[in-house]
């Protein structure tokens, strides 16, 4: 049996995280699969002894001709994320060991630059250097980092298969026992970064409010009291919950009217195939639009007047979101593990090959 260390923030909330968790647990046919976190949140100081700890262990392994891994799977952002990388394909090039660089941000061209930069031609070096197999979400990432950093292969994000998931937890697919959503409850899930969003979506929803529309704002990832959402929580505008077990997240999806991604940049955003596969209908900025398809709309307008007017429309509209959610279940399909673990199974098999 073949064995696959993934490499990354195993341990830290978020998508990269999830996508991490869900290949680690459910490998290709004739494959093991191990993990490492070099990534914790917190301080810098936390963050610092997380990643020199793993580094050294990471070492250690690969090191050891009894222990190695047939194969190293890192997983990578871009800017901080990515130069600490370049430290593990430094390793895999010294053990001879193949390895895939698979890339999870939506800005990395952006923060790679032309292909003459100097940023891209170290980063282009580090994985030639490696012999590394670049591995990007979609097909259009494709096209885009191949003249930057070499040939890229797509291959998309993972979710579970569903069938599969415990009892205790909601069905996916719809409300518990079919149960009517909740058109008001508006969601938005994702790290307290200004990238995702939630200023934005928290003023919409004001505007909303002061409309006489009945909705309210619920925040995952972001805890009660912060900065953006402390005055909007004693508004009763917001409910932040922090970052939630599964069984609470899963209620609020399917409890939700509407899932909100007012991202000003994204690479294939899990919560959008979570909201996709649950029948949650999703709106989206124009970052998200290669990825919504017919599950929800794109709001190509950046303000909060746009999007409180975008609101209003879709939930006005039940047989749209009904449509979105038939639409979203048949896209999730093609991104069940059960999938894409063959396609992993076939790139893994040539490389270690």
């Amino acid at each position: 049996m073949r064995r696959v260390l993934h490499v990354g923030p195993a341990n830290s909330p978020g998508g990269m995280a999830t996508v991490m968790r869900i290949l680690a647990e459910n490998p290709p046919e004739g494959w093991n699969a191990q993990t490492i976190a070099t990534h914790v949140d917190g301080s810098i100081l936390a963050k610092l002894m997380v990643w020199r700890r793993s580094r050294r262990q990471i070492a250690q392994l690969l090191a050891d001709s009894t222990s190695r891994p047939d194969l190293v799977h890192i997983h990578s952002a871009a800017d901080w994320s990515f130069h600490r990388k370049t430290v593990i394909l430094g390793l895999c090039k010294k053990y001879n060991i193949p390895c895939v660089l698979h890339i999870h941000s939506g800005k990395f061209d952006y923060w790679l630059g032309k292909p003459g930069n100097s940023t891209a031609v170290k980063a282009r070096r580090a994985i030639t250097e490696a012999d590394a197999k670049v591995v990007v979400l979609t097909e259009r990432w494709a096209e885009k980092l191949t003249p930057l950093l070499g040939d890229c292969q797509a291959i998309a994000n993972p979710i579970e298969s569903f069938e599969d998931t415990a009892s205790s937890t909601p069905p996916p697919t719809s409300p518990p026992n079919n149960a009517p959503r909740e058109a008001g409850k508006l969601l938005l899930m994702g790290r307290p970064d200004p990238v995702k969003g939630a200023s934005l979506a928290i003023a919409a929803t004001r505007i909303m409010r002061n409309q006489g529309r009945e909705v309210t704002l619920h925040l995952t990832g972001v805890a009660p009291g912060h900065k953006w959402s402390r005055i909007a929580e004693a508004e009763g505008l917001v409910v932040a919950h922090g970052w939630l077990p599964i069984e609470e997240l899963e209620q609020l999806r399917a409890e939700a009217g509407l899932m909100l991604v007012p991202s000003a940049w994204e690479g294939q955003p899990m919560v959008i195939l979570e909201a996709m596969a649950r029948g949650l209908p999703i709106l989206g900025s124009p970052a998200c639009a290669e990825h919504i398809g017919g599950a929800g709309r794109i709001v190509s307008e950046m303000n909060p007047e746009a999007w409180a007017q975008a609101i209003g429309e879709l939930l006005d509209d039940v047989e749209a979101r009904r449509q979105m959610a038939e639409v979203g279940r048949k896209n999730a399909k093609l991104h069940a593990i059960d999938v894409v673990a063959g396609q992993w199974k076939t790139l893994y098999n040539e490389l270690a090959n």
